[in-house]
């Protein structure tokens, strides 16, 4: 239990360094930030195979079950507020998440079984 509480730090770790890092270099080098969710998946593949050579596969989609709930829910108001660089989908983006940058349910639950399923191709790679 104590290694799964130890690879669940490191992924919220490791997603909190990405979505910050990546908004502040998309604003400094001028790209898209949606460039950076070919990383992010990655980052959850790598966690996945991980958690699950380490302990077992349901602690693999677990741990990213959590991470990418995490991600959904706060890491998106940190794109904002270190003013990620979207390339012109600034408005779009703002509709869809209001002027309090709360993402909506539908896509909390979208982000959540799209990370599921990446912890499951995980498990499957390990």
């Amino acid at each position: 239990m104590q290694l799964y509480f130890i690879l669940l730090t490191i992924g919220l770790a490791l997603v909190t360094l990405l979505t910050i890092g990546g908004a502040i270099a998309s604003r400094k080098f001028n790209f898209n930030y949606n460039r950076i969710s070919t990383l992010s998946v990655l980052l959850y593949l790598t966690v996945s195979m991980v958690a699950t050579r380490m302990i077992d596969a349901s602690a693999g989609i677990t741990i990213v079950g959590l991470l990418g709930l995490y991600e959904a829910v706060f890491a998106w108001k940190w794109v904002f507020k270190f003013e990620a660089n979207f390339k012109g989908q600034d408005e779009d983006i703002k509709a869809m998440f209001g002027d309090n940058y709360a993402p909506p349910p539908w896509i909390v639950l979208m982000v959540v079984c799209f990370y599921l399923f990446i912890g499951w191709i995980g498990t499957l790679l390990a």
